[in-house]
Formats: structure tokens, sequence, C-alpha cells
């Protein structure tokens, strides 16, 4: 009975744990001459579909002028730094980009 009582709670343990469901991190990008708000629409649905879900979007530069007036290598070194910083994204990410 004691074999079956403490089977019962190792079950119950781990079929509570296989439930808990951890995601990717998502980055988003989006295109030149657009803000970082322009993602929110994908952002709340991936929030709504994937509950729990990291999500991150990162802005080229500080405003719309950046985005279209920086060089291409600014943009990734400015898109590299972020990444680099942010502990979420350390152990890998999924990326959307939107142009």
């Amino acid at each position: 009975m004691t074999r079956l009582a403490f089977l019962l709670f190792i079950l119950t343990i781990l079929s509570r744990s296989i439930k808990t469901i951890i995601y990717r991190p998502v980055v988003l990008m989006h295109g030149i001459v657009a803000f970082t708000s322009d993602m929110n629409e994908l952002a709340g649905w991936l929030r709504t579909s994937f509950a729990g879900i990291y999500i991150v979007s990162i802005e080229k530069g500080n405003n719309f002028d950046d985005s279209f007036l920086w060089s291409l290598d600014e943009q990734v070194e400015h898109f590299c730094t972020r990444i680099r910083n942010d502990i979420h994204l350390q152990q890998g990410f999924n990326m959307l980009e939107f142009s």
C-alpha cells in the first residue's frame, strides 16, 4: 500500500511538470521606416497563443529616421548588442522580422 501511494505521488508530480511548457523566446524586428509598435499586434497574438512566452521587439536605433539612415553595419551592431545584453536570449531564440 505504501508503494502504491508513493507511485501515485510520483505520477502526480510528473504529470504536473509535464504540463509546464517553456517556449523558446521570440525576437521581433521591424522593417525599414517602421516602429517597434508596428509589431504589437503580432506580439499580442503570440502572447495569447503561447502563454508565458518571452517576446522582445528590438528598435532599429532610436527613432524612425535611424531605421532608414543608419548603415546596415550600424543596424546589425545595434541588434547584436541588444541580443547579447538580454539574458533571456542567451540560450537561443526564434526571430520574426516584418518588412
